[in-house]
């Protein structure tokens, strides 16, 4: 009996639909508590540098007096979100701008307006990067 019952799992288990996704081509929803991209206001951001400061992970540069992300190290703590003493960095739940990227220099990028465009097209961007990540 000890044999029968792991072998009719087995066989229970082989007929079930995956779990698994084939991710890129297929994707599932992200839970709407994941806050999965940073964005910033430009119009009240004052240039100080605490965010970059605070960060634990040196995630955030400044660059031209606005922060930047290297989303190669991030862990999503929201330190500089407590930080910002505008409140001009937050982090916000989309299904768009998702930051797995094939290359570890496409996760260098300028952080999105609130609205979840980029501030500067102009910028060089990756072929395989939609969110407009600076390299």
């Amino acid at each position: 009996m000890g044999l029968i019952k792991p072998l009719l799992y087995t066989l229970r288990e082989l007929f079930k639909r995956p779990i698994t996704v084939k991710y890129p081509y297929e994707k599932r929803d992200i839970s709407p508590r994941v806050r999965n991209i940073h964005t910033l206001d430009r119009d009240t951001c004052q240039h100080c540098g605490i965010c970059a400061r605070m960060c634990p992970n040196n995630v955030l540069k400044m660059v031209d007096g606005y922060p930047t992300a290297d989303y190669r190290y991030c862990s999503f703590c929201g330190i500089c979100l407590d930080a910002c003493p505008t409140g001009s960095i937050q982090m916000i739940h989309t299904q768009e701008h998702n930051i797995v990227r094939a290359y570890q220099k496409d996760l260098y990028m300028e952080l999105l307006s609130p609205d979840g465009t980029i501030y500067n097209p102009d910028a060089p961007h990756s072929e395989d990067n939609e969110t407009g990540g600076v390299l």
